[in-house]
């Protein structure tokens, strides 16, 4: 029932729409598209009155704001905006993009502690075949064993990969229990994005080089066309074509694997989410900022995703990223368990572990000491059940180089006692 002039420019209305942080609800019944302000209710009047866009349907006025859906019965009574029944004149709405206020002030209780000085280690990630997916992991994606330790504890062992010294780079835990059994794949882990030169990148998605070593190339390399950002904020009409592809290795790891250089080719980790805005509260309340927000509807091929790239760097290569995937009408996900955790260094666990249990997120481990290993973590799940553990920094350098431990042991000895 679209009239057919409103047909012909439905995805450039969606991407308007999308530009300004909507939450997908799909068209049927919905057969004409307006752009509307918020004119009065309660919600606008807290939200500084913000452009939104509007889906007309009867009488009613849908409006959009940041993954929120309002209803306003009677803004238009009825009449399409700009008509002279409706109260509102096209001529006095302003330019949909000059309205958008997704700055991020990276205020993050200041008072208490600072996350902002937090960093990104390892994603960990449960294997069944550790052997396997080490191999493909160096010899097909070129990447470098870092150190490898058992985890009695837990009846598992662990290696730790990357492309550079951990700390530094982002890396992956892979992790092989003892007992082996079913690891319970689900659907919300989207794996790993890449970001590798022309000649590797030709040697990665090779497909009888990736088959040999336990893999399989899901999707070959092609030119990908990508549409506008709405972080940071890039006009309409901006396209950009890059090459990316798809493989898969041992025990269903998946990468996503795109041409280019930069400093660390393990780019980030890429979790799909239920609410979008909800988890991007989480990781801003952890101390990252959102790099890059976009819709993938002017992609080519386009898909309906709306993502958000974080980190605690200035700019997306200063360290690893979280990747949040939120596909339009997503009610609920299925984290498995083959994706374990996120870990990410502070100076002062209890003090970050403090901050985030007092904005309201439940910590699932306290601070204490790993048994058998002497560092410090705490955990807390973000909004959709993804644990994100927090690691002391000092004790993370002193596992990983033992001259940093060497070096602790003897300044605590130095330290004078006080007098009995």
């Amino acid at each position: 029932g679209i009239p057919k002039p409103m047909a012909a420019s439905m995805r450039t209305a969606a991407v308007f729409a999308l530009a300004l942080g909507v939450t997908w609800v799909g068209t049927r019944n919905l057969h004409q598209w307006y752009p509307s302000k918020i004119l009065s209710s309660g919600v606008a009047a807290r939200s500084r009155a913000r452009t939104s866009f509007g889906l007309r349907n009867g009488g009613k006025v849908l409006f959009f704001r940041r993954g929120h859906i309002h209803s306003l019965p009677s803004l238009n009574n009825g009449a399409p905006l700009g008509h002279k029944g409706c109260g509102v004149s096209r001529r006095r709405l302003p330019r949909l993009r000059s309205t958008i206020d997704w700055d991020f002030d990276g205020e993050i209780d200041s008072n208490k502690y600072n996350m902002k000085a937090n960093n990104l280690l390892h994603s960990v990630f449960l294997v069944s075949d550790i052997e396997k997916t080490i191999e493909f992991c160096t010899q097909v994606l070129g990447m470098k064993v870092l150190r490898s330790r058992d985890l009695p504890a837990q009846k598992a062992t662990s290696s730790f990969l990357g492309y550079g010294p951990e700390g530094q780079y982002f890396t992956i835990q892979l992790l092989s229990k003892k007992e082996g059994g079913v690891v319970d794949l689900g659907d919300a882990f989207s794996g790993f994005s890449l970001t590798l030169p022309h000649k590797t990148l030709t040697e990665v998605v090779h497909i009888d080089k990736a088959k040999a070593y336990g893999g399989k190339v899901a999707d070959p390399m092609k030119n990908w066309i990508l549409g506008p950002n709405m972080i940071p904020d890039e006009d309409v009409d901006f396209r950009k074509t890059i090459q990316r592809g798809y493989v898969y290795g041992p025990s269903q790891l998946l990468f996503e694997v795109n041409n280019g250089t930069v400093r660390d080719p393990l780019s980030r980790v890429r979790l799909r989410v239920v609410d979008l805005e909800k988890s991007i509260e989480f990781y801003e309340k952890l101390g990252m900022k959102i790099h890059q927000k976009r819709a993938h509807l002017l992609d080519e091929p386009y898909d309906t995703r709306l993502t958000a790239i974080m980190g605690f760097g200035n700019t997306e290569e200063d360290s690893g990223c979280v990747e949040l995937i939120y596909f339009y009408n997503t009610q609920e996900i299925d984290i498995g368990d083959k994706h374990r955790q996120i870990s990410v260094s502070t100076q002062n666990v209890t003090a970050a572990a403090e901050v985030m249990e007092d904005a309201g997120y439940s910590l699932i481990k306290r601070p204490s000491k790993l048994d058998g290993v002497g560092t410090e973590v705490a955990a807390v799940k973000d909004p959709d059940g993804y644990m994100v553990v927090l690691v002391n920094e000092g004790d993370f350098k002193a596992e990983i180089d033992p001259k940093t431990a060497e070096d602790r042991e003897s300044s605590a000895q130095k330290t004078p006692k006080d007098p009995e």
